[in-house]
């Protein structure tokens, strides 16, 4: 039996079910049977569990075949299903480093989980996740340029890295910023320039896009399944990677 990580999503952006139910009583006729009605109301069903399932090599081999493989979901209904090709958003890889975003139709809200996967002896594998729907009130931009007006926000913080998640309230498009410690690296395929003086690297492989922001200590990856020109205004609006209140530059 394969290994498996449990991540309980109680403590993450997990909404409880909830259970409407109606009766409409039928209007009697003479000489007719009575009629009852019941209406029944969709629940909103959540993920009460997150489980990431240890792939074999086979399946190690991209970022998209593990969250594609090794991935469960636990829902409040009571059913357990695992994602599609279709559910792939997104997937984006920067040196080796991934992030893959996966759409769950089966789960109310808008439901989208942002995997952070890393590359080990040539094997791809999780590192964690931003779980949970676009039911709560909108965040604040906070200086940011980001593409979309109305949105959600998370973090998470995985080792020395760390991670912003910003996704638009319908859920059509998200975004992550992430702030990870300088190594040597190269970025095959992607294209540089450079902003605000700060060197960049930049790629778009279907609906992704990656954007790298190299600083004296650390580097910067924005990706998203938005266009290079809107990470462009996004990377331009973030304060330096040493500042207080990064990715933010105001209260």
């Amino acid at each position: 039996m394969a290994a498996a990580l449990s991540v309980s999503t109680s403590t993450r952006l997990g909404v409880a079910a909830v259970l409407l139910a109606a009766v409409v009583s039928g209007c009697s006729y003479p000489g007719s049977t009575p009629a009852s009605t019941s209406v029944s109301h969709p629940r909103t069903v959540s993920v009460t569990e997150l489980v990431f399932k240890r792939v074999g090599p086979q399946l190690s081999t991209s970022p998209s075949q593990v969250v594609l493989n090794g991935i469960l979901w636990h829902l409040s209904d009571g059913r357990s299903v695992t994602p599609k090709r279709s559910d792939l958003v997104m997937s984006s890889t920067f040196g080796t480093n991934a992030v893959a975003v996966l759409r769950l139709p089966q789960a109310s809200g808008n439901w989208l989980d942002v995997i952070f996967l890393s590359q080990v002896n040539g094997a791809w594998q999780t590192n964690g996740a931003v779980d949970g729907p676009a039911l709560r009130p909108p965040s604040r931009a906070r200086g940011l340029k980001l593409p979309f007006s109305r949105f959600v926000a998370s973090t998470l913080t995985v080792g020395a890295d760390s991670a912003w998640v910003f996704e638009e309230m319908s859920g059509s498009a998200v975004v992550s910023i992430l702030k990870e410690p300088t190594y040597p690296t190269t970025f095959p395929g992607f294209t540089s320039s450079s902003i605000n003086g700060e060197t960049i690297y930049q790629e778009t492989s279907g609906v992704s896009s990656t954007l790298v922001l190299v600083e004296p200590s650390t580097y910067i990856v924005l990706t998203g399944n938005v266009s290079p020109a809107a990470l462009r205004r996004l990377a331009a609006s973030l304060p330096p990677a040493s500042a207080g209140l990064f990715p933010f530059s105001t209260l």
